[in-house]
C-alpha cells in the first residue's frame, strides 16, 4: 500500500508508474488468493482488496484497471450472490475512481 502513495502530493511520472505497478500487484495477490482459497471466510476482504487495487492503478493513469473495476460494480449490483457490504464497496470505490477521473 505505501508504494500507491508514491512521491507524496508532487508525484512525477515514474511515481505513477510505481503507483499502477503497486495496484496491480495488490490485484494479483488478491486474484491469487481468491483460487487458491476460494471458499475462505475472507475471500470477501480479498475481493475488496481487488477492487481497491483497480482503483489505485486507475488513479495513476491505468485505464484498463478503470474499466475493469467499472465492469465489476456493474456485474456485482446485479448479482444475487455477492453480499451486500461487497457490492457497496464496489460500487463506492469504482464511483470515487469515476469521480477523480
Amino acid at each position: 500500500m505505501s508504494k500507491t502513495r508514491q512521491g507524496e502530493d508532487k508525484p512525477t511520472e515514474a511515481d505513477f508508474k510505481t503507483r499502477r505497478e503497486a495496484g496491480m500487484e495488490m490485484v494479483t495477490k488478491a486474484r491469487k488468493f481468491l483460487k487458491d482459497y476460494p471458499a475462505s471466510k475472507n475471500a470477501e476482504d480479498a475481493q475488496g482488496l481487488l477492487s481497491i487495487g483497480l482503483y489505485e492503478a486507475s488513479l495513476a493513469g491505468d485505464s484498463t484497471a478503470a474499466e475493469e473495476l467499472q465492469g465489476r460494480a456493474r456485474k456485482f449490483v446485479n448479482d444475487p450472490g455477492i453480499p451486500e457490504m461487497l457490492k457497496l464497496h464496489t460500487f463506492a470505490v469504482n464511483h470515487i475512481a469515476q469521480w477523480a477521473k
